[in-house]
């Protein structure tokens, strides 16, 4: 993993969002924010996407940044 960031506080559900409102954060500046996720369905699994940032060719790209089983059974995380 080449990057971290964390951060926690209560969340909602807004049609494919999912908006944290954060209490506490790495960033310090991310407190009182609220951070915004895309919530994509594929088959038994929720993938949450982080918002689009340019990548070393200087497109933009999405990046999967934790895929969940809707079955409870297991949580994946991905870098």
């Amino acid at each position: 993993m080449k990057t971290l960031v964390a951060y926690i506080g209560r969340y909602r559900v807004e049609g494919n969002q999912w908006v944290t409102s954060v209490q506490t954060a790495w960033a310090p500046e991310w407190v009182g924010t609220e951070q915004r996720r895309t919530i994509e369905i594929n088959g038994d699994y929720a993938n949450v996407i982080t918002p689009c940032v340019k990548c070393l060719t200087g497109t933009l790209e999405k990046c999967l940044a934790a895929s969940f089983d809707l079955n409870g059974l297991n949580n994946l995380y991905h870098s």
